[in-house]
């Protein structure tokens, strides 16, 4: 807050400022970490992550763009993926923007979680997701379990703007689940194409993601059957 007092007068403004330090990002992993998201930022930053590991097990943990055959055999088995999803692989609209269109509304949430308390935040969405929410995908939950709570959740408006009747969507910009014996984290925000240090929130939220996805916290408590699962997979 800044305060300027005139003598007769006294102005006053309040701006918020967010620190995403790059000195505490992870260095190192006691699992094994791998990646098909081709960025030359991420083998930068996160060397101990192995790129490209088709047709190789020894793996704990995959980061994906795209959930394919290979890497739903590998979650089913009992692996942990961290998908970064790539909204090319919907058919359905979903255009997510940070500031909703005329007539439109949009809430944000975030809930006390072990994978979001190192970010930056109060409760919702503020403009330190501006660059993660624009742009983004706003991944419907409607159909999902109704017990799944996103880690970073929205309700949003879908009806036109000169409709009397507003129905109301629940989406997931970050949520987890269980599949078969293995665990599934999702993150539908812009982080993979943000992942620069021109975008420090991006990188730091990606880091937050993948300490939580390597730790004992990550035990997602809903699980999701093969439909679910296949509205996922690229065609």
């Amino acid at each position: 807050m800044i305060e300027l007092d005139s003598g007769k007068r006294t102005f006053a403004n309040r701006w918020s400022f967010w620190a995403f330090p790059k000195a505490g990002l992870l260095r190192s992993s006691g699992l094994r970490v791998a990646s098909t998201v081709k960025s030359a930022a991420l083998s930068r930053i996160y060397p101990f992550v192995q790129q490209d590991p088709r047709n190789d097990g020894r793996k704990d943990l995959l980061i994906a763009s795209a959930l394919d055959a290979e890497g739903a055999q590998f979650l089913r088995g009992g692996g942990r993926v961290l998908l970064l999803a790539d909204r090319s692989q919907f058919e359905r609209q979903g255009d997510a923007t940070f500031f909703p269109a005329s007539g439109g509304a949009l809430g944000t949430l975030i809930p006390d979680h072990p994978a979001l308390r190192r970010f930056p935040q109060e409760g919702f969405c503020d403009l330190q997701f501006f660059n993660l929410l624009e742009g983004a995908y706003s991944f419907s939950l409607d159909d999902w379990p109704k017990n799944l709570t996103p880690l970073v959740g929205a309700i949003r408006t879908t009806t036109a703007f000169l409709s009397k009747a507003k129905n109301l969507s629940r989406a997931g910009y970050v949520f987890e689940s269980k599949v078969g014996e293995g665990k599934l984290l999702i993150s539908t925000l812009r982080l993979r194409e943000n992942f620069d240090e021109a975008y420090p929130e991006a990188i730091y939220l990606f880091d937050c993601l993948l300490r939580y996805a390597l730790s004992g916290d990550f035990t997602p408590q809903v699980e999701i059957g093969d439909d679910l699962l296949k509205r996922l997979l690229v065609q």
